[in-house]
């Protein structure tokens, strides 16, 4: 049995200790390095896991079947409670993110409407998976009872869960539905021909987004902007501009019931596209990041890969250069997920050094107004 590692106090004062500063992602079910838990400028990290992994049978034990999760999970569960306790230990936070959709373990798919797809983008491109209708109420409870677990032993003011459930691979609203599945034929249709709406998914990302709420009274729940939702209008049929309108309206119904217990979040941040073209979901950040929390996720590692973050010639301006584009235009990041590669280069190059201190001032030095609804 897991014990719990809850943190924090109830008070509404810690509360307002919003996800600020910079935290580190690396590989999914990889341990963080010793370097980002000691890094002087590093806030925090993201720990990302698929549901499959975590609990690949019902409770994390031997059983079969589709009875909801346990309070016991899987052995693989203790690498992810580590990082955990390990941030803890130096006062560092948690970003923890649990992928369901496509990476629903088989015996929580037993008794839901899947559709078989493949996985349009992203690492795991090509990849062919079963995608659980978002609105099906059976695969919400399974979930849902699981992120229950998860907040009776992890709950505290030093944690952040994006909501996940009504999407596919990743934290991000989108679904698989822009290229052709196995057969050859489009996704979106699969979408349709499923019954797929605009309400369906308002529900769905409510229902999801206060279970994450309800599990995790002291902490904060995002909701990832940068990829719109099928081009399918309120009358099942195809329409362009019903993919970003759908993002935007569940953006809207979300800040009006969490506020700003309701972070938003892009990703694919890059100083590369400050000639105008920002990430998807831009947008949601610049407009709500006055009431905090709003954050970005750089594209990639500046270190490994500067031509893409903005400056081929120099990793560490490249991590400056893009942590300002966040910062600017009015969006106003508050906070920013960066790749471990950098936190590793920034202790052997002082200029990456250099850059991190630049970024996690820039950040502590935002303005967020403190109180409004959720704080």
């Amino acid at each position: 049995m897991l014990r719990s590692i809850r943190t924090g106090s109830t008070t509404v004062a810690n509360r307002r200790n919003f996800p600020r500063g910079i935290y580190v992602v690396n590989d999914r079910d990889v341990a963080h390095l010793d370097a980002t838990f000691t890094h002087p400028y590093v806030d925090g990290i993201m720990r990302r896991s698929h549901w499959k992994t975590i609990e690949p049978t019902v409770g994390g034990d031997a059983q079969t079947g589709a009875s909801p999760s346990g309070t016991k999970l899987g052995t693989f569960w203790g690498a992810v409670e580590q990082d955990i306790t390990r941030a803890r230990a130096v006062s560092k936070k948690i970003i923890l993110s649990v992928f369901p959709g496509m990476l629903t373990p088989n015996w929580a798919l037993t008794g839901v409407t899947t559709l078989w797809q493949t996985v349009c983008g992203g690492g795991l491109s090509g990849e062919e998976h079963h995608q659980p209708l978002p609105w099906d109420t059976t695969y919400q409870d399974r979930y849902i009872a699981f992120v229950q677990t998860m907040g009776s032993l992890y709950d505290g003011t030093d944690m952040f869960v994006p909501t996940v459930g009504p999407g596919s691979v990743s934290a991000e609203m989108g679904l698989q539905d822009t290229c052709n599945d196995p057969l050859g034929n489009p996704q979106l249709q699969q979408w349709i021909d499923a019954g797929y709406l605009p309400s369906k998914m308002y529900a769905a990302w409510y229902t999801f987004a206060s279970a994450f709420i309800d599990a995790f009274p002291l902490g904060y729940t995002t909701a990832a902007t940068t990829q719109p939702l099928p081009q399918i209008n309120e009358a099942g049929e195809q329409q362009a501009s019903a993919a970003t309108a759908t993002r935007d309206q569940i953006l809207v119904n979300l800040k009006a019931k969490h506020g700003r217990r309701m972070s938003v979040q892009s990703f694919g941040l890059s100083a590369a596209d400050d000639d105008g073209s920002p990430p998807g979901g831009w947008t949601g950040v610049q407009t709500y990041s006055p009431d905090g929390p709003a954050g970005f996720e750089y594209q990639t590692s500046c270190w490994n890969n500067p031509s893409a973050m903005g400056d081929a010639s120099s990793p560490s301006n490249a991590f400056k250069l893009t942590c300002d584009w966040g910062r600017s235009a009015g969006a106003g990041a508050q906070y920013l997920i960066v790749y471990e590669p950098d936190v590793t280069a920034s202790f052997t190059n002082g200029a990456m050094m250099d850059a991190f201190k630049y970024t996690h001032d820039k950040l502590w030095a935002s303005n967020v107004r403190v109180g409004g609804q959720g704080a």
